[in-house]
């Protein structure tokens, strides 16, 4: 295994561990991470459960391209799009709308993931075409 390979694969899981871990913290106690972060409660909490139970399916969706990023190219490639995707929803939302620019925490931390797996993504398929 290549190292862009190595480090596409650790950029990702670590990725895919804060995922896991904001998601399990709002999936039981959504309140307390809302209050936590500056945010308003949410009244009913099961819109935070239910997205946070999203995020953390979809970020088993990033699993196995990083895993195996020759069988599961797709994987791979969509997982660095679902990153920026949320950095331009949270920027876009901040900028578009009235909501308070706390939110870009969350683009913010799309973007810290986003960048170095999309620079190890290309290193990785580069070497491995030339």
């Amino acid at each position: 295994m290549s190292n862009p390979t190595r480090a596409f694969r650790i950029t990702v899981w670590i990725g895919v561990l804060v995922n896991f871990a904001f998601g399990l913290a709002a999936l039981f106690a959504p309140n307390w991470l809302l209050d936590t972060m500056g945010f308003q409660k949410a009244d009913p909490d099961i819109w935070p459960r239910f997205a946070a139970w999203l995020l953390m399916l979809l970020s088993l969706f990033y699993v196995p391209g990083a895993n195996d990023l020759v069988r599961y190219r797709a994987n791979a490639v969509l997982s660095v799009f679902a990153r920026f995707a949320g950095v331009v929803f949270f920027t876009s939302i901040v900028i578009v709308t009235d909501f308070s620019a706390r939110y870009l925490t969350f683009g913010l931390i799309d973007l810290v993931f986003a960048v170095p797996s999309a620079v190890f993504l290309w290193l990785a398929t580069r070497a491995r075409t030339a």
